[in-house]
C-alpha cells in the first residue's frame, strides 16, 4: 500500500510537468511565429 501511495503523486506530478513543458514549447513557438509576422509587416 506505500508503494502505490509513493507512486501516484510522483505519476500526477510528471504528467503535470509533461504537460508544463509542452504547454511552454507550444506557447514559445506560437509567439516566435506572432513575432515574425510583426517583424516582417
Amino acid at each position: 500500500m506505500s508503494q502505490i501511495e509513493l507512486f501516484i503523486p510522483s505519476v500526477l506530478l510528471g504528467s503535470l510537468a509533461l504537460f508544463a513543458v509542452l504547454g511552454l514549447r507550444e506557447f514559445v513557438r506560437e509567439s516566435s511565429i506572432a513575432l515574425k509576422k510583426k517583424s516582417h509587416a
